[in-house]
């Protein structure tokens, strides 16, 4: 994810705070440091919705790395206005969204790193593609 330079200097306990502000307590039990600067970033920084961001994170896990905040937004626009959402897809759905990237959306992702199994939950630490 695209780190603008907002979150740089803000502690884990800050970003914390401002996520139990939006989001509230129970939503965030359990949640680790890297899920806590994941959400951070995409919602405070990248004025990405909860829903959206962890969406964004499940289709990260998927893809095996950070498919980027635009082509994430893309893809879940795409989906909503389809009636459907990233939480139906799983590792046996690589070539459907294959299809939604570069066949509906011009998107050209690397598909090479996409999960083999589906995953039990969403990474938060994915690297970004070089």
């Amino acid at each position: 994810m695209v780190n603008n330079g907002k979150s740089v200097n803000v502690s884990c306990t800050e970003k914390r705070a401002w996520l139990e502000g939006v989001c509230g307590k129970t939503i965030l039990l359990g949640l680790t440091n890297d899920a806590t600067n994941f959400f951070y970033r995409a919602m405070h920084d990248n004025e990405m919705g909860f829903y959206d961001a962890d969406s964004y994170a499940w289709l990260n896990t998927l893809f095996g790395y950070d498919i980027g905040i635009e082509n994430a937004r893309n893809i879940i626009k795409w989906l909503y206005e389809n009636d459907q959402n990233a939480f139906e897809f799983n590792a046996g759905n690589k070539g459907t969204l294959e299809n939604i990237c570069e066949l509906e959306l011009g998107l050209k992702l690397d598909f090479t790193m996409f999960a083999e199994s589906t995953p039990i939950a969403a990474r938060y630490n994915m690297p970004e593609k070089a």
